[in-house]
């Protein structure tokens, strides 16, 4: 996992994933999982308390390595959203 490799595997305490739309008999309220098709994915990852990991740096060098596999304006989305929800 990418993230395993980036961190450490002993600094990831869980993470979750979803990929596409969910079935509606899934246990999850659209509302708050809003990806509308099977190419917008939803990734969660828990780092263990004490970990030392900066997330802002942490999420830069994450980025060059999952944007070969979305697209230009998913990448140009993720950076506004990263952006504005850290004003």
């Amino acid at each position: 996992m990418l993230i395993k490799r980036e961190v450490g595997p002993d600094n990831v305490e869980i993470s979750l994933g979803f990929v596409g739309t969910q079935p509606p008999n899934y246990p999850i309220n659209s509302i708050y999982l809003w990806s509308s098709g099977s190419e917008e994915t939803v990734m969660q990852v828990q780092l263990k308390p004490g970990s030392g990991i900066r997330i802002e740096e942490l999420k830069e060098r994450l980025r060059p390595e999952i944007a070969p596999g979305i697209g230009r304006r998913a990448l140009s989305r993720l950076n506004q959203a990263t952006s504005s929800a850290g004003s």
